[in-house]
This record gives C-alpha cells, structure tokens and sequence, in this order.
C-alpha cells in the first residue's frame, strides 16, 4: 500500500525454559527468536493495513456470535 511502512510486532514471554515443540509453533506462525536468557523476546512482520482490517472484521463477527477466536480449526496460525 502506498506510503505505508513495514513494522515489526513483538512478543515477550518468561518462559525461558520453553519446549522445542512450543517454539516450532511459534516459528510457523512467523515468529522470530531476538533475544533469549531471561525473558524471550520474538518478532514477525507486522501485517499491514489491509490485512489488520480484514482480521479485524473477522475478530467482529466472531465476537458478536459468541464464537471464540481464532477458531479451533485454525491450529497453524493463518487466519
């Protein structure tokens, strides 16, 4: 999108002592490793306008019919 600039969103856990299958899952839902030894730090590209809107009329829908979010089809993170 037009003058739209990339950005980056973070994740911090305190869990350093995270199980691989754990961390497999977070890699595949495009998460990064930046830092580790106390709490960990993750990053991924942030999604862009277009996409924040349409997982954002997702979230709404769901939400107004009391269906949780994701749904518990969704195991691989794509939405």
């Amino acid at each position: 999108m037009h003058g739209e600039q990339p950005g980056w969103e973070y994740l911090r856990l305190e869990q350093p002592d995270m199980p691989i299958t754990e961390l497999n899952a977070l890699g595949a839902d495009g998460w990064e490793l930046v830092s580790g030894g106390g709490p960990i730090y993750f990053k991924r590209p942030a999604p862009g306008f277009r996409e924040r809107v349409t997982l954002d009329q997702k979230r709404a829908v769901y939400k107004r019919a009391g269906l949780p979010w994701p749904p518990p089809s969704q195991s691989s993170g794509q939405e």
